[in-house]
């Protein structure tokens, strides 16, 4: 089987859960390729990148004179002037015609991940004659330009509209669509696939991602705590993402969860950008962006607890990545995390979504007793690369078939 794997980035929460899946393919000796349109790192086996094309010296002068625009700059205009009170908002079109691609032509499965801004949706789906398999990292395959139903709820009059255009786009491109399997990761998106009109009809699929438990696995915490320089005597919380001030995270619930606990036992540990107005907060540890895995694994095995606070999650490889080192997660009952967090055995599910459920949860951290080592094995026996990557090789094999 010739495998291609397509995402926008090679970076963040989707691009880490396909390249694991592309890693775990190669792993099993199947011929796996990933294209990518953004270029952040060269690390990543059997990777290639789109060119893009430079433009000619009249093009450069008219998009000065602001004459000629590509699309996305195009797109860029026509979210001027809307409030910025989403996570992400993403356009049907692009300039990139990816059939057109080498790797494309060869390939006997197409799978597509994140593609905002990379798939052009109706000259894609008109064009490609190839089998495809789309991996549901967030809803906006079959969403218009939103990517999770909160923003969709909280945005009305223009916004809306501009949604409405772009799910029209995507439902007349995927109208045209010859063969494709939806895969989702976690049974929430399962069913939210299933129920939507864009991708209802289409054969949907429940595979979870997989973790690397060669290299997220228990470390000794004394040694972790003084590699990071944290507290051997805190009760230490762990909070990790992209951006601290992302509101779909729920950094700012944990803020005022650990506020109104007023136990000076505890200590947090925060992973991400931040914003110069957490400055002035204590007992807490920010260490920036963390991009190396191995340093993430014993920064994990360092802390007592994990905690993700989303608001709206699919399912965070970060859940996986903390119970294959061992470490308890602290959660709120949203999307895939009780497909992975069972209450009381790896971790501790808030009985809502708030401030004050997440705040009862961490005290009863302290009550509780977890064993490491039991949680890494219950991980690595359900969720390894090797299961995830053998489910999609007898799925591409039935549809090849």
């Amino acid at each position: 089987m010739n495998i291609l794997h397509i995402n926008t980035k090679d970076i963040g929460g989707a691009a880490v859960a396909a390249i694991r899946l592309h890693r775990g393919l190669l792993q099993q000796g199947i011929d796996s390729k990933f294209l990518f349109q953004e270029n952040k790192t060269n690390e990543i086996e059997q990777s290639y990148y789109w060119k893009q094309k430079e433009n000619t010296l009249k093009q450069q002068l008219l998009n000065k004179l602001a004459f000629w625009q590509t699309k996305q700059q195009k797109n860029k205009q026509r979210l001027k002037g809307f409030p910025r009170n989403y996570d992400m908002f993403s356009f049907a079109d692009s300039d990139v015609d990816i059939t057109q691609h080498p790797l494309c032509k060869e390939a006997d499965i197409i799978n597509l991940h994140w593609v905002p801004r990379f798939l052009d949706y109706l000259s894609f789906f008109r064009k490609c004659k190839k089998p495809l398999v789309w991996t549901l990292h967030d809803m906006n395959p079959f969403s218009g330009g939103f990517h999770y139903r909160r923003d969709v709820e909280k945005n009305t009059g223009g916004m809306q509209e501009l949604n409405r255009q772009i799910y029209a786009v995507k439902k007349e491109a995927l109208g045209q669509c010859h063969s494709l399997s939806v895969v989702a990761p976690s049974h929430w998106m399962y069913k939210s696939a299933r129920q939507s009109e864009l991708l209802g009809d289409f054969p949907v699929y429940h595979i979870p991602y997989g973790v690397d438990t060669t290299v997220f696995k228990p470390y000794d915490q004394a040694f972790a705590r003084q590699v990071f320089n944290l507290p051997q005597d805190k009760k230490i919380l762990l909070f990790i993402s992209d951006s601290l001030s992302n509101e779909r995270k729920g950094f700012d619930l944990l803020l005022n969860a650990i506020t109104g606990i007023k136990d000076d036992s505890f200590w947090l540990c925060a992973v991400g950008k931040k914003t110069t107005d957490m400055d002035e907060l204590k007992n807490i540890t920010y260490l920036g962006r963390i991009s190396d895995e191995r340093l993430i694994a014993l920064l994990y095995s360092a802390c007592d607890a994990f905690v993700l606070p989303s608001r709206e999650d699919n399912f965070p490889n970060v859940l996986l990545e903390a119970t294959a080192c061992g470490t308890p997660v602290i959660a709120f009952p949203v999307g895939g995390v009780p497909d992975i967090i069972e209450d009381g055995k790896n971790g501790l599910i808030a009985s809502e979504v708030s401030y004050s459920a997440l705040s009862e949860a961490i005290k009863t951290l302290r009550l509780s007793k977890f064993n490491s080592q039991n949680i890494s094995d219950a991980t690595k026996e359900r969720y390894n690369l090797n299961i995830q990557a053998t489910r999609y090789r007898d799925l591409y094999s039935a549809i090849l078939k």
